[in-house]
């Protein structure tokens, strides 16, 4: 039974391409703030969670979700002296939070901004999954990363 659901839940998600809100201005202003922002890790933590507290109001999630930064390392995995993978983030739909690893898996260096803000918008889309439309999981599908991509569109319009 549980790999029908799965099944419905991944059909599903994967014919939802489009975010079908409005972005408000205030949202996409918050995103260009973040862009703008340093290496900071504490001044990113600031200002996701500001971007993360409009994008559930246009969303209309009552609860925000909350953005934590990871000042470390990205959890990585290496075979032979080589990265195979890593982590750039997660969310934790029990606890409605979005981690953010600020350094590179292998190199230890501050995570670009664009890669920065990428991350925070794949796991915010997690979020949209299970908040906004009430799936039982939030499988990467084709329609995922089209919904991830439409919601970075309608937050650059600005």
């Amino acid at each position: 039974m549980s790999r029908l659901i799965s099944k419905n839940v991944y059909d599903t998600s994967n014919s939802i391409e489009n975010i079908d809100i409005a972005i408000s201005e205030k949202t996409q202003k918050l995103y260009n703030q973040l862009l703008l922002c340093n290496e900071d890790a504490k001044v990113r933590q600031l200002t996701a969670n500001k971007l993360c507290v409009e994008l559930c109001k246009c969303f209309n999630i009552k609860n925000a979700v909350e953005v934590r930064i990871c000042n470390v390392a990205q959890d990585s995995k290496t075979v032979n002296g080589v990265c195979v993978s890593k982590t750039l983030g997660k969310y934790i739909h029990s606890q409605r939070m979005i981690i953010v690893f600020n350094k590179t898996a292998v190199r230890k260096q501050i995570v670009a901004i664009k890669t920065f803000c990428d991350v925070l918008l794949h796991e915010f889309a997690h979020c949209l999954d299970y908040n906004y439309y009430n799936f039982a999981d939030s499988p990467h599908t084709s329609g995922f990363y089209k919904r991830m991509f439409n919601l970075k569109e309608k937050l650059k319009a600005a």
